[in-house]
């Protein structure tokens, strides 16, 4: 048998060789795109997205896997929403500025509420930073990129902190879709315009780390059909009044009031025994904003230990009328 010789120079050739090979394998390995590119992408897929659903789970108790409150919300861009329970119970619709509620004294109607600001009902919206920072993907499959990352604000505020959070980003490999958003509470950390580490705000929080919203998305593009109820359907509801009917121990100053969903023509409140009623300033909010909100004072105070019977009248005219009354007792 002929013996092998080995060259020098043949060796230095297969080590060149083998060294190349290396580098090209990983260049292969490294040509997808990294973890900065994949959350910019799945953030234009989503405000490209004409539609979603988001699902919202709050777990408010350090380490606790049991959910303190869950939310869902379908969205039509630019301004319809339709928002529901954990078991998909119609709890609003919303067009612009205007939210459409189920009435809990008229199955099948609806009554009027107001909306100041509607993209606060999306939970999305509300839940993604207004940017991503230190972002690291760190699992996933061939479906899936997994990436933590911090999210805060802009920039540097002007008292000088960045407060960042930590977050999980479950990304959809086909087409960037974000499916998956997870934000901790805790612990919050403070970084310089460089996105350089200051310091931990809550130092000693990481047993609270599990406190945390865990938001899923879904039926990106889909028609949900989201519409106004028809007029016929809406009616006017008496949502609260105080004090709490057969209340006691009601203070001598109390206020009394009602809350209708919308004001009416005939809105009168009167008392037994007779009280002089005078008229308090309501502030106008997005709860108020169809001022069927009224409140009075007492014109000197209520009597001491005393019963009173309220009665509140209210329609659109004196052949169509509603009744409620309630009672109270003062200290």
């Amino acid at each position: 048998m002929p013996r092998m010789h080995f060259s020098p120079g043949r060796g230095l050739l297969l080590f060149a060789i083998a060294l190349l090979s290396g580098t090209v394998l990983t260049a292969c390995l490294n040509t997808g795109p990294t973890a900065n590119e994949i959350v910019a992408r799945s953030l234009e897929h989503y405000e490209s997205a004409e539609s979603y659903e988001a699902r919202a789970t709050s777990y408010m108790f350090p380490r606790s896997e049991d959910p303190s409150g869950t939310e869902i919300i379908e969205v039509e861009r630019p301004d319809k929403l339709r928002y529901m329970g954990p078991d998909r119970t119609l709890r609003a619709v919303v067009i612009g500025e205007q939210a459409y509620v189920p009435s809990e004294s008229n199955p099948g109607k609806w009554t009027l509420a107001v909306v100041e600001n509607p993209t606060s009902l999306r939970l999305l919206d509300r839940a993604l930073p207004a940017r991503f920072t230190r972002t690291e993907i760190t699992g996933g499959d061939d479906r899936f990129w997994v990436i933590k990352a911090l999210g805060g604000p802009a920039s540097v505020s002007d008292i000088g902190l960045n407060l960042v959070f930590k977050y999980e980003l479950k990304i959809r490999k086909t087409d960037f879709a974000l499916v998956q958003l997870t934000r901790w509470d805790f612990p919050l950390v403070d970084i310089d315009e460089n996105d350089e580490f200051i310091n931990k705000i809550a130092e000693g929080t990481e047993d609270m780390s599990h406190m945390r919203r865990v938001i899923e998305i879904s039926r990106y593009g889909d028609n949900f059909s989201i519409e106004a109820p028809p007029g016929s359907d809406i009616v006017i509801e008496l949502s609260r009044v105080w004090p709490e009917d057969q209340e006691t121990r009601v203070l001598l100053s109390a206020e009394i009031g009602f809350w209708l969903s919308q004001a009416v023509p005939i809105m009168e409140l009167s008392v037994e025994p007779s009280v002089r009623l005078v008229p308090t300033r309501t502030d106008i909010s997005d709860e108020r904003g169809f001022s069927g909100y009224s409140t009075f004072f007492p014109h000197l105070a209520w009597e001491s230990n005393t019963t009173y019977t309220a009665t509140l009248t209210w329609g659109e005219s004196e052949s169509d009328l509603n009744i409620h009354t309630w009672s109270f007792t003062t200290r």
